[in-house]
């Protein structure tokens, strides 16, 4: 999994109709939050996170089926 800082973009190699569902959380020590699920076509997957920047957010990536 990788994260370009400035364009706020998560991305992470995939398998092609596959769904995934992103959370995140501002806080290691708290529960992670659903975000998103998405089902790329291609590989690498990639993700831009539109909500407000925080100081520190940390992701987590996870298949669904």
């Amino acid at each position: 999994v990788s994260l370009a800082a400035l364009l706020s973009v998560l991305s992470w190699p995939a398998t092609a109709g596959r769904s995934y569902d992103v959370l995140t959380t501002t806080n290691v020590t708290n529960a992670f939050q659903f975000s998103t699920s998405l089902t790329p076509s291609n590989s690498p997957a990639l993700w831009t996170d539109t909500n407000p920047p925080a100081p520190l957010r940390f992701y987590r990536v996870r298949t669904t089926n």
